[in-house]
């Protein structure tokens, strides 16, 4: 299969990387962004089994028509224009997540896609974390989900907020609610004389469970924490530091009370999954024929609940 690349001249070198693991695979090329092909020219030497880096094509649509699959990268704002195109040139398409910056976008792509009848996937790599597939059997019965979002004070809001930790956060509790969101409630919480120090939203969802995240920029590191509890199990996880703590419930009475104990009967910590990984099994799947497999829908879920909740923080 002949994969295409759309990046960021600062992005290619970890792609190469990943492509050039890739087994029958064979890379064409790479744009999509003016000043690409000064950052890497072709005869550079590359980053894994492949012997050099490939062509840089100056115009996207000669880029795509050489390949039989595009991976698209870049910014945000600027994936609907390559994805839709890629789509309409009849091409499978594989992005990271978030994939476009809004709802509608998301889901004419995901239209343009089942029209096409193409393999077109969504990574959202933070679902597939090995921490919350390892706390997935302990998480069915969650009621109560405390999530702790903080970043250095002196860090940019914007990028850590929601791009690198917030809508991360967002996409693991829907993973975790494995129902729609029902009801959104945000407000402010003053801390150290700051009305904006904090903020916490409270999520309900179809299925009866509620999340709690707490936004803070109060703490000197960043710190990405979920606290769940559920009738059997008391289940923490960091996913900054890969950590899982799992604690097995039991009932005792005390004073004629009935109170629940947890008792720690796992620890696991485990890396991240590999970009190339999930690229692999994207190009399994165009090899193998698949039409009209995509993973729009539940990325839409959270793209549609996300802009909910940046317009309730945008009117506290």
């Amino acid at each position: 299969m002949k994969l295409a690349l759309i990046a960021l001249p600062s992005e290619i070198g970890m792609y190469a990387r990943c492509i050039s693991d890739l087994e029958d695979t064979v890379w064409v090329g790479f744009g999509g962004y003016p000043g690409s092909g000064t950052h890497f020219r072709p005869g550079d030497q590359g980053m894994g089994r492949q012997a050099a880096v490939p062509a840089y094509f100056s115009s996207e649509e000669s880029l795509m028509d050489s390949a039989d699959a595009v991976l698209v990268a870049g910014r945000i704002e600027d994936r609907f224009r390559f994805i839709s195109k890629a789509l309409r040139k009849g091409k499978p398409v594989w992005t990271l997540g978030p994939m476009t910056n809004s709802w509608e976008e998301s889901s004419k792509l995901a239209s343009l896609a089942e029209e096409a009848r193409v393999c077109n996937q969504a990574a959202h790599l933070p679902r597939e974390s090995p921490v919350l597939q390892a706390a997935l059997p302990y998480a069915q019965d969650f009621r109560l989900l405390r999530v702790d979002i903080a970043f250095p004070w002196a860090s940019s809001p914007l990028f850590f907020w929601e791009q690198d930790l917030l809508f991360a956060a967002f996409d693991r509790i829907w993973a975790l609610a494995a129902s729609p969101l029902r009801k959104i409630k945000a407000k402010s919480v003053p801390c150290f004389g700051e009305a904006d120090s904090e903020c916490m939203l409270d999520l309900e969802f179809s299925s009866g469970m509620e999340a709690q995240v707490w936004l803070s920029r109060t703490t000197a590191q960043r710190k990405s924490l979920f606290q769940g509890i559920s009738e059997k199990h008391w289940v923490r996880l960091d996913f900054l530091r890969h950590e899982l703590v799992v604690k097995e419930g039991k009932t005792l009475v005390s004073q004629g009370k009935e109170e629940r104990r947890y008792e720690e009967t796992c620890l696991d910590v485990a890396p991240d999954r590999p970009l190339f990984d999930n690229l692999k099994r994207f190009v399994e799947a165009c090899m193998k024929g698949k039409s009209s497999h995509f993973s729009f829908s539940r990325s839409c879920e959270v793209q549609e609940g996300f802009s909910r909740v940046r317009s309730s923080l945008g009117s506290i």
